[in-house]
C-alpha cells in the first residue's frame, strides 16, 4: 500500500489543509483525477523553501498573538484561528496549494513530502511499540471514494 501512494501522489496537488481540533487534514487531486486524505494526529512539520520550519503541530495549544490581547476571554485551543498553528497555517497555505509534489516517500513509517517549490511536509509518528496500536493511530490515508485503499499507521 505504501508503494501505491508514493507512485500515485507524485505530481500531485494539496487542494486544502486544515484542522479539526488536533487533526491535521490534508487533501491532495493526483494528476488522474483522484482525491486522496491524509488525516495526521502526530507530529506534522512544515519547511519552506529554505528549510525552515514555518508551520508545526507543537503550536497547537500556544495562543496566537490576537488572543494573547485578549487575555480577559477564555482561551480555546480547539478554536480554528486562536492558535499560533492557525498563524502559520494561514501565511503559508498559499505557497502550499500553488506547488505540486515531486516527492512522496515513507521513511519507515514516517512521511516526507518535498514539493516542486521546494517546501517540504514531514509527518512523524509518535506512538511507540508500548502502544496499544487499537486505540493509537499516528495517521491514516486513503482515497476519497474507496474504502479498498487504506493505510492506517
Amino acid at each position: 500500500m505504501k508503494n501505491y501512494y508514493e507512485q500515485l501522489l507524485v505530481n500531485a496537488k494539496i487542494i486544502e489543509i486544515n484542522r479539526i481540533c488536533d487533526l491535521i487534514r490534508i487533501a491532495f487531486l493526483t494528476v488522474e483525477g483522484i482525491k486522496i486524505q491524509l488525516h495526521a494526529t502526530c507530529f506534522v512539520r512544515v519547511f519552506d523553501s529554505n528549510g525552515v520550519l514555518c508551520i508545526s503541530t507543537s503550536d497547537l495549544l500556544i495562543r496566537n498573538s490576537y488572543h494573547k490581547k485578549k487575555w480577559y476571554k477564555k482561551y480555546d485551543w480547539s478554536q480554528v484561528g486562536a492558535t499560533q498553528f492557525d498563524n502559520e497555517l494561514s501565511e503559508n497555505k498559499p505557497q502550499l496549494l500553488q506547488t505540486t509534489v515531486r516527492e512522496f516517500k515513507f521513511e519507515s513509517d514516517d512521511i516526507k513530502i518535498v514539493f516542486s517549490n521546494q517546501m517540504r511536509i514531514d509527518v512523524k509518528t509518535v506512538v511507540t511499540k508500548n502502544n496499544d496500536k487499537n486505540y493509537f493511530e499516528n495517521y491514516r490515508i486513503f482515497e476519497k471514494t474507496s474504502s479498498e485503499n487504506y493505510l492506517i499507521v
